[in-house]
């Protein structure tokens, strides 16, 4: 699949997706979502938001969203310097892993030499990732173990906060 398709597609149809408990220790680490994903112990993902939030559920949402977007924005360079990115294909996650790598590296060497990073990110890519959240959200793919997870995540995180 071409770098252009939606994160929720590649993602679906990667490794990733059908070893990301065994890599997450069963639920004892966790990875980022957006609310394209479905929410499970190892892949936590916003609250559906229908006007009905608790402040808490805001909240989490909220520093959920600033972490994702960090992460989506340093895609979002290193597909913007290195436009070959977006054709890379998914099929083989260790070659994407070298692959990945290798771009931070170059990316690191460019920085060091001072090169001026202005024009490399496509911010409307990163808006329209953004505008789009609330339409991709899967309908019923929450599973009760990533529900109580986020759920404790959340308590968690408005105790730290308080």
């Amino acid at each position: 699949m071409p770098g252009r398709c939606h994160d929720a597609k590649a993602f679906k149809h990667s490794h990733l997706s059908e070893i990301g408990d065994e890599l997450c220790r069963q639920g004892q680490y966790h990875i980022l979502g957006d609310a394209a994903y479905a929410l499970m112990r190892w892949l936590i993902t916003p609250f559906r938001d229908n006007g009905n939030l608790t402040r808490e559920q805001y909240n989490f949402n909220k520093f959920l969203s600033s972490k994702r977007q960090v992460i989506e924005r340093a895609f979002a360079l290193l597909k913007g310097r290195f436009r070959r990115l977006k054709y890379v294909s998914i099929r083989d996650i260790k070659c994407i892993c070298k692959i990945i790598s290798a771009c931070c590296v170059l990316h690191n060497i460019c920085l060091q030499s001072g090169e001026v990073l202005f024009g490399f990110i496509e911010h409307e890519e990163i808006d329209e990732l953004d505008a789009n959240l609330g339409e991709n959200f899967p309908v019923n793919a929450d599973n009760g173990e990533g529900i109580l997870k986020r759920n404790n995540l959340t308590i968690e995180l408005n105790r730290v906060n308080s």
